[in-house]
């Protein structure tokens, strides 16, 4: 054989390499993405057998029903001390974060529970103060305090959005951001 068909052999060659290995890889993704698809539906099948049969599950099941029910049950923990160092409260009925005082919530404009009541007037009939509240309210007020010095410092005025707007009706401070009044209910413009 001459150099020059070696060349071109080995030039076929490598082109046929490729070609399968390009192949290869295709058929690779493919089966990547069934594979996927065959999780996915497991995920789903045990999602829906948990919705189904978690408060009855065979014994098979038993075990693992249990620790979701635990993790979920972690979960809404988590997150309710979430809400308590944020100092709000989720609205019954939409969902929306508010503040604890609000009677009225600022996204829906629904009347709203308010368990702060309720704590306070058990607390005042045992001579406790809610420390808590009151670390909270120094904290909004060092808060203030802090961010007027900022401002005052950089020489930039105070934005428009952290000026709270005041309610028409009852000339109650409210979120900029907010659709109702918290305190009395009032739609907002």
């Amino acid at each position: 054989m001459s150099f020059f068909e070696k060349l071109t052999s080995a030039g076929r060659d490598m082109a046929k390499k490729t070609k399968e290995l390009a192949d290869i890889t295709k058929l690779n993704m493919q089966i990547s993405s069934e594979e996927d698809k065959i999780k996915n539906n497991y995920i789903e099948i045990g999602k829906l057998y948990y919705e189904l049969f978690s408060s009855n599950p065979d014994e098979k099941f038993a075990e693992f029903c249990s620790a979701i029910t635990e993790s979920r049950n972690k979960i809404e923990a988590l997150k309710d001390q979430i809400l308590e160092i944020k100092c709000v409260k989720k609205c019954c009925h939409c969902g929306a974060e508010i503040t604890k005082s609000a009677v009225f919530c600022s996204a829906c404009g629904k009347k709203v529970e308010n368990d702060e009541n309720i704590t306070s007037a058990n607390t005042e009939a045992s001579g406790e103060t809610d420390k808590n509240t009151e670390f909270s309210q120094n904290d909004k007020n060092f808060e203030a305090v802090e961010n007027n010095n900022l401002s005052e410092n950089t020489n930039e005025p105070q934005k428009a959005e952290s000026t709270p707007r005041m309610c028409p009706s009852c000339n109650n401070a409210v979120p900029s951001d907010a659709k109702f009044c918290n305190n009395c209910g009032i739609k907002l413009e």
